[in-house]
């Protein structure tokens, strides 16, 4: 609900996520090394070592954090996107 309030589109219930993530970013012309994915269990490994900037929040899976390019500083359902998303402005502003 909180996804659709925010006009931002929604991948849950899949089996494939490695499948799911590849299919996102090529309908859109989007490489992996272009890209970032949170991940915080051990489903998500596969996807993280596709991306160019693998990410976790801090309360990720012991066995996740090894592959975080970046570990965040909230947990999951914490802020973690907002802490992404801020974290991301604020570097775009300063290359301006």
């Amino acid at each position: 609900m909180r996804a659709n309030k925010l006009n931002i589109e929604v991948i849950y219930g899949c089996d494939d996520k490695t499948a799911a993530l590849t299919n996102w970013l090529n309908e859109r012309s989007i490489g992996l090394d272009e890209s970032a994915y949170i991940g915080n269990d051990t489903n998500d490994i596969e996807c993280m070592k596709l991306v160019g900037l693998a990410i976790s929040p801090s309360d990720a899976h012991w066995g996740v954090a090894k592959y975080a390019s970046w570990m965040l500083q909230n947990s999951g359902g914490d802020g973690v996107v907002r802490e992404f998303a801020d974290t991301m402005n604020k570097a775009r502003n300063q290359l301006s």
